[in-house]
């Protein structure tokens, strides 16, 4: 079904793969209503499950001031790269985490995870396990 959303957002729950995701909108009711204004949260939990794999990184700053927005984040597998940038938002009232989360279907193997971060040093996964997110932080 379709419904205006003014703040949204994705993530996966407990550090699985399934993603949820959360939403608010606004009520326009009569001015004397005691919801007028106010608003209604949605949460969309998935609970399909394919049996797929899938890896992802979570990018900390740790202390250091190093952003982990704009970086730029590779993955490489059998089956060729995926790349993500972590980016701070695309919506007027949200902002995403500073996470990759990239989709591997039926391999369950990954080559390598490279880490550009902004002002250009990066770090390296090799062979990282797969349906798990890596904590990753700051060079």
């Amino acid at each position: 079904f379709q419904r205006n959303s003014h703040s949204s957002t994705q993530r996966p729950q407990n550090g699985q793969s399934v993603m949820t995701l959360v939403s608010t909108r606004r009520l326009f009711l009569f001015w004397d209503s005691p919801l007028a204004g106010g608003q209604v949260l949605h949460v969309y939990h998935n609970t399909l499950q394919t049996g797929n794999h899938w890896v992802g990184v979570h990018l900390s700053e740790d202390g250091s001031g190093r952003s982990p927005l704009g970086a730029r984040v590779e993955l490489e597998t059998e089956h060729g790269k995926q790349i993500q940038v972590i980016a701070a938002g695309e919506t007027i009232h949200g902002q995403h985490r500073p996470t990759a989360h990239f989709g591997l279907g039926k391999s369950s193997e990954v080559k390598s995870i490279r880490i550009i971060w902004p002002g250009g040093k990066e770090k390296y996964l090799k062979q990282p396990s797969v349906d798990q997110y890596h904590v990753v932080k700051a060079p």
